[in-house]
């Protein structure tokens, strides 16, 4: 279903996927002044193949991210299918935070959004969180990922804080 409108098992119970957006969300909102990776300056006409694709981006609020992929198909007005991409996200000491992996997607790079029907797979660095699902948007200007369908999550206990520890403990002990 879409997200937010079902139920995911985690540690042996059900959350509701909404929960695991917002942590994703609040994962996200660390993203910010790392070192810019520097864009390649490319041209080409429709349908002109570029390799090691990559496509930098700052939000307003100054948090970095590139999109990178194997190669990159120019599918008309500011829109290019990627091959394989991967989407870092970098910490303030400009060490990456968060990684996006997918086998291949659309971005528009009038808006910077990218968005694909395949499954796609969503690592912190440290790797105490991880999500996967099937369709998917990501807009870094407003740090949101939206995953469709087929939503999983693996979040460590060490990840969460003393109250949501505390929710996982089955009633009477």
């Amino acid at each position: 279903g879409a997200l937010g409108r079902g139920d995911s098992a985690l540690f042996g119970m059900n959350f509701p996927l909404a929960l695991l957006a917002g942590l994703l969300l609040a994962v996200s909102g660390g993203w910010s002044h790392a070192a810019e990776p520097q864009a390649k300056p490319r041209l080409g006409g429709l349908g002109a193949r570029i390799e090691d694709f990559q496509s930098p981006f700052v939000d307003a609020r100054g948090r970095r991210s590139v999109i990178k992929g194997d190669d990159a198909r120019h599918a008309g007005d500011n829109v290019y299918e990627i091959t394989k991409p991967n989407v870092v996200s970098y910490g303030d000491d400009g060490k990456p935070m968060l990684h996006i992996t997918a086998p291949r997607c659309l971005l528009d790079r009038r808006t910077n959004q990218a968005e694909s029907e395949s499954e796609l797979s969503v690592r912190t660095e440290d790797g105490r969180f991880a999500i996967q699902g099937l369709g998917w948007r990501w807009d870094p200007s407003s740090s949101r990922l939206v995953i469709s369908n087929q939503v999983s999550a693996l979040i460590l206990k060490s990840a969460l804080g003393e109250a949501e520890q505390a929710a996982l403990k089955p009633a009477g002990g």
